[in-house]
């Protein structure tokens, strides 16, 4: 800490330099032009201004207005801009971080990605590649310092993750590289949180998650993330998906890595999961009724476990049509404070009905009498 409270100092010391006023002041009246764009040709034009003023002031390793600065280059990231502005502002931001340094940027790391980990989900193919530079020579060295970021990191990545594309081997590696800098468990525990914040990475996130237990022929303790609860929300949130294929894929995960006799998992955990795979069957769909099947059997699970898995099996299904009949009485049932307030409006009705009737009598024998 004493180091860190030193480069403080230093910095303190820099922002007093008669140069380096200068140079923030450069800084502000670029940032200022960004304000009032008239076309995108002029957000080029500005970020190339941005960075002939960092060039020219090599000598400091802080960046002025940092925070305006990473906010005007987030914009400059938006999907509507065509991707020559997306490549000249990622032209800036390798200036910065080369400037900056690896210690810097992890601390900064947050208020830069900000604008960087939403891009590869809509950047232009001609963009891709760069932007993978960076996080490949600038991310990835700072192995455990990238986990204050490490969710949005991995749902970048996996926005990314076209199966079929042209790049789908450069993320993939990206995401090998990820976790070996961090820590896996750490990293998988990320993983699931991002399939259930976000729905449209769900599909990719468990392509990936299943091509890693393919490769390996078996289920290690890192693969299940840092927490169960969140582990078992996930698994529930993909096997109840609008997409088929999502719910192939977590069905896939669930057969091979939550056998109904396993211990990985609490019995009200696996009493979710099958909540959630029975509901499956309602799509009607050969492909998942297969899969629900296979698992609800025990394909996988041990010969000696044959009898507790069966058993276990038919008191789990049993618990659920119990629980699904009671919420349907408690649904339908009429409260007994309610019965006197029904029977008051029955009342009402029909005395209302018997005046209409009395009126109606009245009116035939008025229409009688004048005939």
């Amino acid at each position: 800490s004493s180091g860190i409270n030193a480069e403080y100092g230093m910095d303190e010391d820099v922002e007093l330099d008669s140069k380096y006023k200068a140079y923030t002041t450069q800084v502000e009246k670029v940032l200022k032009q960004f304000e009032s764009p008239r076309e995108w040709a002029d957000l080029c034009s500005y970020l190339s201004k941005l960075k002939r003023i960092l060039q020219s002031n090599a000598k400091y390793n802080l960046i002025p207005k940092k925070l305006l600065v990473a906010k005007r280059l987030s914009q400059c990231l938006h999907h509507a801009l065509p991707s020559g502005v997306h490549l000249k502002t990622l032209e800036v931001y390798v200036i910065i971080f080369k400037r900056i340094g690896m210690e810097r940027l992890s601390r900064d790391l947050s208020i830069y990605s900000m604008g960087l980990f939403p891009l590869l989900g809509h950047s232009a193919m001609n963009v891709k590649p760069k932007l993978f530079d960076i996080f490949e020579q600038f991310y990835i060295p700072l192995g455990r310092n990238l986990e204050p970021c490490l969710h949005g990191f991995i749902l970048s990545l996996l926005s990314g993750l076209e199966e079929g594309s042209e790049h789908f081997d450069a993320v993939t590696a990206l995401l090998g590289k990820v976790k070996q800098a961090t820590d896996r468990t750490l990293f998988y525990g990320c993983l699931w949180r991002a399939l259930i914040s976000d729905p449209n990475v769900r599909y990719q996130g468990s392509f990936y998650v299943l091509t890693q237990i393919t490769k390996r022929r078996r289920i290690g303790q890192a693969i299940l993330g840092d927490n169960r609860a969140t582990l078992v929300k996930a698994l529930c949130l993909g096997l109840q998906d609008t997409n088929t294929l999502t719910q192939r894929n977590f069905l896939d995960f669930v057969l091979f890595a939550c056998p109904l006799n396993t211990r990985e998992f609490e019995q009200s955990d696996i009493l979710a999961l099958l909540r959630a795979a029975l509901c499956v069957l309602l799509r009607r769909d050969m492909s998942l009724n297969r899969r629900v099947y296979n698992w609800l059997e025990g394909h996988g699970a041990e010969e000696t476990n044959e009898t507790k898995r069966i058993s276990m099996t038919s008191m789990e299904l049993q618990n659920i049509v119990e629980d699904a009949d009671k919420a349907e009485e408690d649904r339908f049932e009429t409260p007994a404070d309610s019965t006197p307030c029904l029977e008051e409006k029955r009342r009402e009705k029909e005395k209302e009905e018997k005046e209409g009737e009395k009126e109606e009598e009245g009116e035939e024998v008025l229409t009688n009498g004048h005939g």
